[in-house]
């Protein structure tokens, strides 16, 4: 039930984006700080009413997007990813366990990475198309407040 009042956009601002939705959802979200130097933020679709937050960042040229969902213990969202799963792994980031998958993209042959995770109240969703090492640079420099 969600209209175009709910919707807050941010261009190319990624501070700003993670400000909005630390005031909006009442914790500091967990952010992407350390990364590849061609990730680069685009934009962030912020629904107030379904509570949750699409971040959208360029990599190479490919999509990589972060979901924030504030509203997952009244009603979770479903990520659906396409491809064939060709992997599974569990990682422990600055005490918080994250589910990685890799996924082949049929068409393309092309490697994708997802990883998904809870912390403090908030669910989290992150996938883009990428080479392991650079999707674990982000993982892993990821930004956890305390």
């Amino acid at each position: 039930d969600s209209s175009d009042e709910n919707l807050t956009f941010i261009e190319e601002n990624e501070e700003e984006a993670y400000q909005i939705i630390g005031e909006k959802f009442g914790v500091e979200p967990v952010k992407i700080t350390q990364r590849e130097e061609n990730l680069h933020f685009k934009r962030m679709n912020f629904d107030e009413a379904l509570q949750t937050a699409e971040l959208y960042y360029d990599y190479n040229g490919e999509n990589v997007v972060y979901l924030i969902n504030a509203s997952y213990k009244d009603a979770s969202w479903g990520v659906d990813v396409e491809d064939k799963i060709i992997d599974s792994s569990k990682e422990i980031v600055s005490g918080c366990e994250i589910e990685i998958k890799e996924y082949r993209i049929e068409k393309s042959n092309k490697e994708k990475y997802s990883a998904s995770f809870e912390y403090k109240g908030l669910e989290y969703f992150l996938v883009g198309t990428m080479d392991r090492m650079s999707f674990d640079i982000i993982v892993n420099n990821l930004f956890f407040v305390k």
